[in-house]
């Protein structure tokens, strides 16, 4: 496909969040997104407050400068941006809240503290359990059904490496082709067309049949097969003439009948997951030198 200018928004491409080491990292991030995102302006930038001291975490000096208040922001915390999504009526009509600035502790403090260590081990807990049965929670999923079973993860590797998405090499092409795609099919289908799905919802469908037929049945179920199997194949096709890796697309088409997006995969609270933490251990989470990952729907 032809390269062309593209106008970037912060609901469908801005990273959901990056975290960086230090405070001037991420002064370049915002400085950057602000110049990239065509409307990053139109949304408001929250920080926590000191009320006591009436002193704000995150803001701009005298002369302009973006700043961070020390005490709020202190040296032994890193720190995180965000975009804060909200839910409309349906599936589609997310929008952005805010853009937050955070201060957040390193995984070695967490680790380090009697409470944050029993907190992580909770949240753990929870997100092994999910992705331990998530095949299992489709209504249609036959509990007996041996090669089902045999699907269910054992290993470290099955628990890491989930159907979520993967390393950001993994969605280069989707980054990369999604709207041109999107575009094309509109041209080929009104019902496509008048749905102007979200890069996420976009993402959503095409990698859980469960999804797409719940949200979006008219795009999923039709004469000609799911319009979403359709778009996974361009994908295919035009990630490898581009010599893009098609790895993702080719696993989205093979497991879609039985992945299924839960709610709490959709959470904007759900920051810290499984496979969050098999990045950071690994080295390969946002900081400032990698992308960072829709807070979101």
């Amino acid at each position: 496909m032809a390269d062309k200018e593209k106008t970037l928004t912060v609901l469908d491409d801005m990273k959901s969040r990056a975290e960086f080491d230090t405070k001037e990292s991420a002064i370049q991030y915002i400085v950057e997104s602000a110049g990239k995102f065509s409307d990053f302006a139109n949304f408001d930038i929250v920080s926590p407050i000191d009320l006591k001291r009436g002193v704000q975490g995150f803001g701009q000096d005298n002369e302009g400068n973006l700043v961070f208040d020390p005490e709020i922001f202190p040296d032994d915390m890193r720190v995180m941006v965000a975009v804060l999504t909200q839910r409309g009526e349906g599936a589609g009509s997310s929008s952005v809240k805010c853009i937050t600035v955070s201060p957040i502790p390193t995984l070695e403090a967490i680790l380090a503290d009697d409470a944050g260590n029993k907190w992580i081990r909770k949240v753990l807990s929870t997100e092994l359990n999910r992705i331990a049965v998530r095949i299992l929670r489709d209504k249609d999923a036959n509990v007996k059904d041996e090669t089902l079973l045999d699907q269910l993860p054992r290993s470290l590797a099955d628990y890491v490496t989930s159907n979520r998405g993967g390393a950001s090499t993994l969605l280069e092409a989707f980054e990369e082709y999604w709207k041109d795609i999107k575009t094309a099919l509109g041209k080929l289908s009104k019902a496509w067309k008048l749905q102007n799905l979200s890069k996420r919802e976009f993402k959503n469908a095409m990698s859980s049949t469960a999804y797409a037929s719940q949200y979006y049945p008219t795009l999923e179920e039709t004469k000609q097969g799911s319009l979403f199997e359709f778009a996974i194949r361009a994908f295919v096709q035009v990630s490898e003439a581009n010599g893009k890796d098609s790895t993702i697309f080719k696993t989205w088409l093979e497991n879609r009948s039985t992945f299924t997006i839960e709610d709490s995969d959709e959470s904007d609270e759900d920051e810290l997951s499984f496979d969050n933490l098999a990045a950071l251990l690994s080295g390969d989470t946002a900081t400032e030198s990698e992308e960072p990952a829709p807070v979101t729907e």
